[in-house]
């Protein structure tokens, strides 16, 4: 089930670039599928103790905006939070209780990832970084950090 909700994330992932809402957004493209089972770890060990990654939803990775975004671009909150992070919130049947479920987004920018999520996983001293963007206290959407080095070195492994 994971895989497969990841899977379609990809394939909204790769070879998008031109569609990129930052310019300063990294879309790579991986040939081998080993790529999508590690990002598919990582995502799987950070929700793990957030009630599991089927409480969230995944953000196209074009759809991401950096830091230099929210300082410069005005209409932030109408253009991106509103539209793009939001969208998906509704009323709960005819009571006041909104309905959201906070979304992810994979980066490979360090910068937008500042908190360490610490954990042991098969006896080891585990590190994934991650940012947030909150409305009080409530999570809006998920930076995910994937090192790119350990990425390829997974795929070598596994290949």
């Amino acid at each position: 089930m994971i895989l497969s909700h990841f899977n379609k994330y990809m394939s909204t992932y790769l070879n998008k670039a031109q569609d990129a809402l930052s310019i300063f957004n990294p879309i790579i493209s991986l040939s081998h599928d080993g790529g999508n089972k590690f990002i598919d770890l990582v995502v799987k060990d950070f929700f793990k103790e957030k009630g599991g990654i089927q409480q969230f939803d995944v953000l196209d990775t074009t759809k991401l905006k950096t830091e230099k975004e929210f300082k410069s671009d005005i209409s932030f909150v109408n253009d991106y939070i509103y539209k793009i992070i939001t969208c998906s919130m509704a009323r709960k049947n005819d009571s006041h209780e909104i309905e959201f479920k906070p979304k992810y987004v994979v980066t490979f920018d360090k910068s937008l990832t500042p908190y360490p999520y610490e954990y042991i996983k098969n006896g080891h001293y585990q590190v994934i970084y991650y940012g947030k963007l909150s409305l009080g206290d409530k999570p809006l959407l998920y930076y995910i950090f994937i090192d790119l080095q350990q990425l390829i070195h997974y795929i070598k492994s596994i290949a």
